[in-house]
């Protein structure tokens, strides 16, 4: 039963404490614009403060399926195969069927203390869903092949302002999301 207590209280106090940063930006492999939103913990100590954050991302680069698409097993199968036995297919390419979503972590650690001016360093993966994309020469629809999910590294760094010690911005670029800003009001 303490444990039971004990976990409750402790998911209370990451939920209650801290700061919960959103934030969006634009750029990275896929030029795509992205939306974030992480959970900042600031350590303080006799030297320099640190900060600590767990974060989701969403990078919006997929919706690029035409809505006639059909996949290429099931019911549809037996048509793609005509079709891709008579010549009539035009190979599209690798299409993303949802947005990249993703976690990461970070660490900021204060450049001179009490300045309130971290530079950070961030780590994760994100995730994307994958389709091989076929066009017929006969008309609608559109034949997908699943690929699969994707799994990418996600590595950057930046850095976090608190400005009049209530109001956090952040400046992040990555691999992934490219540029990334970021604001919280602490409380």
């Amino acid at each position: 039963m303490k444990r039971i207590i004990c976990t409750i209280c402790s998911l209370l106090v990451i939920c209650i404490s801290g700061c919960t940063t959103i934030g969006g930006g634009h750029g990275g492999p896929t030029n795509s614009a992205n939306l974030t939103a992480e959970k900042i913990w600031l350590i303080a100590s006799e030297g320099r403060d640190s900060l600590s954050a767990l974060g989701f991302t969403v990078i919006f680069n997929g919706g690029g399926i035409p809505s006639d698409t059909k996949s290429t097993s099931g019911e549809w199968a037996e048509y793609y195969q005509y079709e891709a036995q008579t010549g009539t297919l035009v190979d599209e390419g690798m299409k993303r069927d949802w947005p990249e979503m993703g976690f990461f972590g970070k660490y900021g650690l204060e450049l001179i203390k009490d300045a309130g001016l971290f530079v950070n360093v961030l780590g994760g993966a994100t995730f994307a869903d994958e389709v091989h994309l076929y066009h017929s020469t006969l008309g609608p629809p559109h034949y997908t092949d699943h690929e699969g999910w994707n799994i990418y590294g996600m590595f950057g760094g930046g850095i976090s302002y608190f400005l009049n010690g209530d109001i956090l911005i952040q400046i992040d670029h990555d691999n992934r999301r490219g540029l990334t800003v970021g604001l919280c009001f602490w409380y």
